[in-house]
């Protein structure tokens, strides 16, 4: 395996620290730079910046890292892969680079679209466990009432009647799913909220990354020169070439001369 170089201390401290965090992920691999960048067909030069804290990785990098090494060494704890992303949203911020705040922004959305999609399943299941409540509740009311007025004619050998402990369990129930209804009714509001939220997080995040790529893509051209005409006055030179292509020569009322004057270089 190959050593790794010391971490410059001119690094900020958020790139020092996502530096440190790549290099004990990357350590568990005991790999060298060369083989491993062969391994991801990456360059060997990024793959040693990256680990150095001299230039910020994009997400891929680090997704790749944390599965390479959850290959090698098992399950990658959920804390662990958010502490990368935070350490390098981290480094993104305070690099003040376009092209940073771009790859800011593209991860800024892609956790907003996962909470949306999140908000969105949650919403649902919301909305099913209240439905399967609000139907229970209906059957346990129709219950009671059959429990409480009993059959019109019951049959000589029909077993004892429901009693009063059927009816009560059977209230009871019902009482419990209507506070379960109300505070399912209270998290759906609630969780429809926060899927309008991330709704709305995407669609300005969207804008706001729309705009920073089409001001990279948008040509810068040099202002040229202005030049110098090269007739001071054109009508009076375009008129003598009129007249020189007269079978007979110039006509009398044609008196117009063009001179060099009228010509500048």
């Amino acid at each position: 395996m190959t050593s790794l170089e010391p971490l410059d201390g001119d690094l900020s401290s958020e790139a020092h620290e996502l530096a440190l965090a790549l290099r004990r992920l990357f350590g568990a691999l005991e790999v060298g730079v060369r083989r491993y960048a062969a391994r991801r067909s990456r360059d060997a030069g990024s793959v040693s910046r990256y680990l150095n804290g001299t230039r910020i990785p994009n997400w891929e990098f680090v997704a790749d890292l944390l599965a390479d090494v959850a290959e090698a060494r098992g399950v990658v704890m959920p804390e662990t892969v958010d502490l990368l992303r935070g350490l390098h949203l981290a480094a993104l911020a305070a690099s003040g680079s376009p092209q940073h705040r771009v790859q800011l922004l593209e991860q800024q959305l892609a956790a907003a679209d996962l909470a949306a999609r999140r908000s969105v399943v949650r919403e649902r299941a919301l909305e099913d466990a209240l439905l399967d409540a609000q139907r229970r509740v209906g059957d346990l009311e129709l219950q009671m009432r059959q429990l409480a007025v009993g059959p019109d004619r019951p049959p000589p050998a029909q077993a004892a009647q429901p009693t009063l402990d059927d009816l009560a369990a059977a209230r009871q129930e019902r009482d419990d799913l209507r506070t379960q209804i109300a505070d399912l009714r209270a998290e759906l509001k609630h969780a429809h909220a926060r899927r309008v939220q991330a709704e709305l997080r995407c669609a300005e995040l969207e804008r706001e990354l729309a705009t920073r790529q089409i001001a990279r893509l948008q040509p810068t051209y040099p202002l040229m020169p202005r030049s110098r005409p090269l007739f001071r006055r054109p009508l009076r030179c375009l008129r003598l070439l009129h007249l020189n292509n007269w079978p007979n020569g110039r006509p009398a009322h044609a008196s117009t001369r063009c001179t060099p004057s009228t010509i500048s270089p």
